[in-house]
């Protein structure tokens, strides 16, 4: 991270800053191509609601719709001690958006890649 991104410490602020920059990105490109974004409900079944936008859709080979999703994830957390910086894994697991793009292959019939963010 040090490396691709020019910055001397790999900070959580840091990591604020690129996982917003990929939630813009992500949103910019659903309006560019008009595709539907999805916010899913507590315990709502993913693949049904993929398989209905398949149907309404009707696309190949693209994306059919953005799904995001609050998932359990691990954090952690950075302070400077001294002028040293330490790093803390978070022990509770904090709610974190998840980006799903359900993409429609006329290979593979369909495809989910997940992102966090």
């Amino acid at each position: 991270m040090r490396v691709q991104l020019g910055k001397p410490i790999p900070s959580p602020v840091l990591l604020g800053q690129v996982t917003e920059k990929f939630r813009e990105a992500v949103k910019a490109q659903a309006e560019r191509q008009q595709i539907p974004v999805y916010q899913f409900q507590h315990k709502e079944r993913k693949d049904d609601i993929a398989n209905d936008f398949r149907r309404k859709r009707g696309v190949r080979d693209q994306i059919v719709f953005i799904g995001v999703a609050q998932e359990k994830a691990k954090a952690f957390s950075g302070t400077k001690v001294n002028g040293q910086f330490r790093f803390n894994r978070d022990k509770t697991p904090n709610r974190r958006n998840c980006n799903r793009f359900a993409i429609h292959s006329a290979r593979s019939k369909s495809t989910v890649c997940s992102a966090s963010g």
